[in-house]
């Protein structure tokens, strides 16, 4: 991939250290894809007083830091946030209707989730999908990040670049965290239609 020529570094200060450049599964060739990039941090560096530049030599990007102090670390002052958290899918295009989006998210209550991430373009979304969205994160149970994804060719909507963003978001403010790539909703009176001679259902 064309990314993948370049060579870019990490300036910390004045030092500028060499960017290792990995390329995350499932970019499928497609043109554009999701990257890490990892810089090791020069000695002497205190990196929570430093801006940190991203540059190929000719253009440069000033990437602000964030840092989270890890529950049950020696400076955690406190235990997780949560216990249990999701990260959904990306919620793309008009597939997601707002009844399944209901059934979805009050199946993960009742499975125990305190928190649920989900991305999506809400102005894609049909109006009450969003009405839905807000619904929920007024209830402070949903999370949505609005994200207007910049490339077409991209593998699968870039599902890998919101699962590792969801990822690493909630790390250290969830205990458990499950990464969905699909969507959990009840069909009780499927199930009822299907197996119609069954007395009982659970």
């Amino acid at each position: 991939m064309r990314f993948r020529h370049y060579k870019y570094y990490c300036l910390f200060k004045n030092q500028q250290t060499r960017a290792q450049i990995y390329a995350m599964a499932e970019n499928h060739g497609r043109l554009y894809g999701a990257y890490i990039l990892n810089c090791r941090i020069p000695e002497r560096i205190i990196i929570t007083t430093v801006k940190i530049t991203l540059t190929d030599g000719n253009n440069k990007l000033d990437i602000v830091p964030t840092y989270y102090i890890t529950a049950g670390s020696g400076n955690s002052l406190a235990a997780f946030t949560y216990n249990y958290t999701i990260c959904l899918p990306f919620l793309y295009g008009h597939f997601y209707s707002a009844k399944h989006i209901v059934e979805m998210i009050e199946m993960y209550k009742l499975l125990g989730a305190q928190q649920i991430t989900a991305y999506t373009t809400k102005r894609n979304l049909y109006s009450d999908v969003q009405k839905v969205l807000h619904y929920y994160e007024a209830e402070s149970i949903l999370d949505v990040i609005d994200f207007e994804l910049p490339a077409v060719d991209v593998w699968n909507h870039a599902q890998l670049v919101f699962i590792n963003d969801c990822l690493y978001r909630g790390y250290v403010l969830a205990d458990d965290i499950s990464l969905c790539s699909g969507v959990v909703y009840g069909i009780l009176h499927m199930t009822k239609r299907r197996d119609h001679k069954t007395g009982t259902f659970t």
